[in-house]
C-alpha cells in the first residue's frame, strides 16, 4: 500500500465511523477527503466504494437525488473495471433509491442486479435482490410477478437459512398467499 492509499482507507473508515453516530456532516468531509486520497493513488474501486458509502449517506437523509447520482457514479466505475460483483450490489441499492421517485428504473436496476446475482451464483445477492423487486412489484399490484420472485426465492431460504431476509421473505409469501384467499398456506 502506499501512502495515498492507506490515508484514504483510513479517511473512508472515519466518515463510516461518522456516519454510523449521526454526524453527517463530518463522515462527508472524511468520504470526500477520502476520495481525493484513492483517486491520487488511482484506486478506482476503492473510490467506488466511497461513492456507494457517500449514497447510502444521502438515502438515509431522504436526499434520494444526491443518492443517486452517488450511485450512478459508483456504477460507472464497477462496470469499466467489470467487478461484478460490487455492480450487482450497487444496482440493487440504486433501486432501493429509485423506489421512491422512479418505479419503472427501479424494476430495470433491480432485473440488472438479479441477473448478475444469478450469474455470479451469490445467494444472498440473489435473495435480497429477489425479495426487494418482489416489494416493488407488491406496490405495482404485479401479482404474478411478485408470486413468482416470491416462490423462487423461498426454497433457496429453506435450503439454506439465508439471514434475516429468510423472516422476510417468509412473512411477504405468508402475505401473498393471505391476500389471494389460500389462508391454509399462508399459515405455514
Amino acid at each position: 500500500l502506499n501512502n495515498d492509499q492507506l490515508l484514504g482507507s483510513i479517511a473512508n473508515n472515519l466518515g463510516m465511523i461518522y456516519h454510523e453516530t449521526d454526524r453527517d456532516e463530518k463522515a462527508l468531509y472524511w468520504f470526500r477527503k477520502s476520495v481525493a486520497f484513492k483517486l491520487k493513488a488511482n484506486d478506482l474501486v476503492e473510490v467506488a466504494n466511497t461513492f456507494a458509502n457517500i449514497s447510502d449517506l444521502y438515502q438515509g437523509q431522504n436526499n434520494f437525488d444526491s443518492a443517486a447520482f452517488y450511485s450512478y457514479r459508483a456504477i460507472e466505475i464497477y462496470q469499466k473495471n467489470n467487478n461484478r460483483f460490487h455492480l450487482g450490489k450497487s444496482f440493487n441499492n440504486l433501486a432501493l433509491i429509485l423506489v421512491k421517485t422512479n418505479q419503472r428504473e427501479a424494476e430495470k436496476f433491480y432485473l440488472q442486479s438479479l441477473e448478475i446475482a444469478r450469474e455470479i451464483e451469490n445467494l444472498p445477492m440473489q435473495v435480497s435482490t429477489s425479495y426487494n423487486l418482489s416489494q416493488l412489484y407488491r406496490k405495482q399490484q404485479k401479482v404474478k410477478q411478485e408470486f413468482k420472485l416470491l416462490e423462487e426465492i423461498y426454497p433457496l431460504i429453506q435450503r439454506d437459512g439465508t439471514d434475516e431476509l429468510a423472516y422476510k421473505v417468509c412473512f411477504a409469501f405468508a402475505v401473498w398467499h393471505f391476500n389471494h384467499g389460500d389462508r391454509k398456506r399462508g399459515d405455514q
